[in-house]
């Protein structure tokens, strides 16, 4: 009979958050400037987006009154591509699509480290399950050309180098963005309790996110791979 005047039970600090995350992924690689107009990229693996693995893990320790959680997160992701080689000084027709037998892959390591904010106030006080927010930092990727036998080589003296040069390297640039998530506790609050007492895990989240993945390397000449998604 006293269960309504009892004081409400102190909102749970959340000090770390760990995503599990999905996505289509367009590699901008045809974006480069130098290119002229020229897209390898679509013309090798086509215009349809490849599928997008991520991880991220983030330390909240500082809490900002009214407004939600700051601190630092570290992503890491991986997207794949391949397709049948296209022979060189080739014509298309009739009788040949001027594909090899060999295969061509491009393979994309999306990684950053990023200032990240939380703002879970609003559910923390009223019980609106939503969570708006927002991440910006430093971005890089390490990706790989292969064909069958392995990593893509060039020679050298083909095109103007000293050293042989090898299809993979690291793209570096920056990092944003912005998502709106969606607790679900309210669906099985008692659960939700349970898993609280017994794991320490606050909150289970389905969240819907931008992603501005922009690898270009500020303009050093890198390949362009990463994305907007």
């Amino acid at each position: 009979w006293r269960h309504e005047h009892r004081p409400a039970p102190t909102p749970p600090d959340v000090d770390f958050a760990f995503e599990v995350r999905f996505a289509p992924y367009w590699a901008h690689v045809d974006e480069e400037p130098a290119l002229n107009g020229e897209t390898p990229y679509e013309s090798t693996f086509g215009s349809d987006p490849t599928f997008y693995f991520g991880l991220e893990f983030d330390y909240l320790p500082i809490r900002i009154p009214y407004l939600g959680a700051l601190g630092a997160g570290v992503g890491w992701g991986y997207t794949w591509n391949s397709a049948k080689a296209r022979k060189s000084n080739c014509e298309v027709t009739e009788d040949d699509d001027c594909l090899s037998d060999d295969t061509t892959s491009l393979e994309i390591m999306p990684m950053h480290a990023s200032i990240v904010l939380r703002a879970d106030e609003l559910m923390r006080r009223t019980g609106v399950p939503l969570v708006p927010y927002g991440k910006f930092g430093f971005g890089w990727a390490y990706w790989t050309a292969s064909k069958t036998a392995g990593v893509s080589e060039i020679e050298k003296g083909k095109v103007g180098s000293d050293d042989n040069l090898f299809g993979q390297d690291v793209t570096v640039g920056l990092h944003a963005a912005l998502g709106l998530a969606l607790a679900l506790n309210w669906l099985d609050a008692r659960s939700a309790g349970a898993l609280r007492e017994s794991t320490g895990i606050a909150h289970m989240y389905l969240m819907a996110e931008w992603m501005n993945a922009m690898l270009t390397g500020f303009g050093g000449g890198q390949m362009r791979v990463g994305t907007s998604t």
